[in-house]
């Protein structure tokens, strides 16, 4: 069992093929490797991105970073949120959601809100299993080996997510509702 935390290491900004600093507003590639017993990782500027060259590759990631001047920085999302969603989507049997699933797992790994215990190998299928954080139910993830196109459209999808204004609180009737469609009254 690995246990995650403290293991991968937040963005340095740097371009690992060049030297360079990362610059503001542009877009980057993360990726994490395993060499020496531990997870390493490794941002580069996407005119210096080659994922061949990689040895031990593990994970990769592009993302864009922000302009000190006009954005904060990567918005957070509710991890409850997140979660909910995961739990919807980790049995479907639609590809699409599938994908997304296996990158929510990745997700809330590294968030810390599920517990990486192993990865299985069954009938030539990669599942990861996790535990969500307070309990003691265990899962199994199946790594359905996104090709890039979905690759690409997951990230899409995962960074809609993040940038979905939210919904106003006077607009969330999280009240229960009768058959007919009118809310009732919690009992």
């Amino acid at each position: 069992m690995i246990d995650w935390q403290d293991k991968v290491d937040r963005a340095h900004l740097i371009c690992a093929a060049t030297g360079v600093q990362i610059p503001a507003g542009s877009q980057f590639y993360s990726a994490l490797r395993y060499a020496d017993g531990r997870f390493i990782r490794s941002d580069y500027a996407f005119e210096a991105w080659d994922e061949d060259t990689i040895p031990n590759l593990v994970s990769w990631w592009k993302q864009k970073r922000p302009d000190a001047k006009t954005e904060s920085g990567p918005r957070l999302v509710n991890h409850a949120v997140l979660l909910a969603i995961w739990n919807d989507l980790r049995e479907s049997t639609d590809r699409t959601q599938q994908c997304f699933a296996w990158l929510l797992t990745l997700l809330l790994t590294r968030g810390k809100k599920l517990r990486y215990m192993d990865l299985e190998q069954r009938d030539g299928e990669t599942y990861m299993v996790v535990i969500e954080r307070g309990t003691k139910l265990a899962h199994r993830v199946r790594d359905p080996q996104m090709d890039p196109e979905e690759e690409e459209r997951v990230q899409q999808d995962l960074q809609e997510v993040f940038t979905m204004p939210a919904a106003p609180l006077e607009d969330a009737d999280t009240s229960p509702k009768d058959p007919s469609g009118a809310a009732s009254e919690p009992t």
